[in-house]
C-alpha cells in the first residue's frame, strides 16, 4: 500500500502503522479505490477492458477493513440483463468476512450520440 499510496500520503492510515493505531485500527487499511479495483480488474479480465468505458456505475459500500497482506476475494454476479444493460452485484470478502458490498450497471451499448 505504501508502493501505491507513494506522495499521496494525505490520509496516513493507509501507509503508517503509528497513525492507524490511533485511529483505532490494528494495521494500516487499504484505500476504498485500492479494494474497488479488485473488482474492476475481474470485470475486465472476463469482459475486456472496454466493458468499463461507457458509462459503467457503482454503488458500493466498504463493510470492513481491508488491513495489509490480507488475502481478498473479488466476485461479481450477474443478477439481471436487458438489451442495453447488465445488473450485477459486487462483493469483496477475506477468508472471514465481507469487506465490500454492492452493485453495478453496466451498459453494453456506448450512450453518447453517434
Amino acid at each position: 500500500m505504501r508502493l501505491r499510496d507513494a506522495g499521496r500520503e494525505h490520509n496516513p492510515i493507509h501507509t503508517d502503522p503509528a497513525v492507524a493505531k490511533r485511529e483505532g485500527l490494528k494495521a494500516p487499511i487499504a484505500g476504498g479505490s485500492h479494494v474497488l479495483s479488485f473488482v474492476q480488474a475481474l470485470l475486465m479480465a472476463q469482459w475486456g477492458p472496454e466493458c468499463l468505458l461507457y458509462g459503467t456505475s457503482f454503488d458500493v459500500r466498504w463493510v470492513g477493513q481491508t488491513y495489509a497482506g490480507t488475502r481478498i476475494v473479488p466476485s461479481v454476479r450477474v443478477c439481471e440483463t436487458s438489451a442495453n444493460e447488465v445488473h450485477c452485484e459486487v462483493e469483496v470478502t477475506s477468508e472471514d468476512r465481507p469487506l465490500l458490498r454492492g452493485t453495478l450497471r453496466l451498459p453494453l451499448v456506448d450512450p453518447r450520440p453517434a
